[in-house]
């Protein structure tokens, strides 16, 4: 959302997103031949996308039992904080002190989120290390000393955890196992199976 509303893709902008989906790494020159669209629009148009913040680039390193098989151990923890701390709190907390995690600590959090659950706010986290021993550790020698840190002692209501055994998509439409060939989206992949 943009300014309280929705905002809406107009045709040739839903195009480049689509290819730029498939492709990151593709020029402004590669997307105006691909789809037919002027170079000139399709730089425009994809400045502005970039300016709104509404499309973000990554690189993502399987480090998984499918990639380097440097973290065998995935899970996903669900810590439920205490009463009395809000969203905006936790959220704002988090982000002051994001430069402040190390790199140790960062390299085994493959993302982070806010939530709810049960009436209170708490921390998605997925956990990754090549033993699920490690995974437990990592959770209460780094996590739960930040987080206590940060909002006082006894800062963690509860935790949950989920171990993954198979990851199947990512970030709505990229699925490695299925759509994915070195490193992008397959060209035989259907732009009606891309959601933008």
């Amino acid at each position: 959302m943009t300014n309280g509303k929705e905002r809406a893709f107009d045709k040739q902008e839903a195009t480049i997103l689509k290819e730029l989906i498939r492709n990151p790494r593709i020029s402004d020159n590669q997307l105006g031949r691909k789809t037919g669209i002027p170079v000139k629009t399709v730089n425009r148009k994809r400045k502005r996308i970039e300016q709104e913040g509404l499309i973000n680039y990554y690189a993502h390193i399987d480090h998984g039992p499918s990639g380097t098989g440097k973290f065998m151990s995935s899970y996903l923890y669900l810590a439920s904080l205490k009463h009395g701390l809000t969203r905006k709190q936790v959220h704002e907390a988090l982000l002051a002190k994001t430069q402040q995690v190390s790199s140790t600590f960062r390299k085994h959090l493959h993302f982070t989120s806010v939530g709810e659950m049960d009436g209170r706010v708490c921390l998605v986290a997925m956990l990754e290390s090549y033993k699920d021993e490690d995974v437990l550790e990592i959770y209460n020698a780094d996590i739960v000393p930040f987080l206590n840190s940060l909002f006082g002692p006894d800062a963690i209501h509860s935790t949950r955890t989920v171990k993954i055994a198979h990851r199947l998509s990512l970030l709505n439409n990229y699925a490695p196992q299925i759509n994915m060939q070195g490193g992008r989206i397959r060209q035989d992949w259907p732009d009606d199976y891309i959601f933008v």
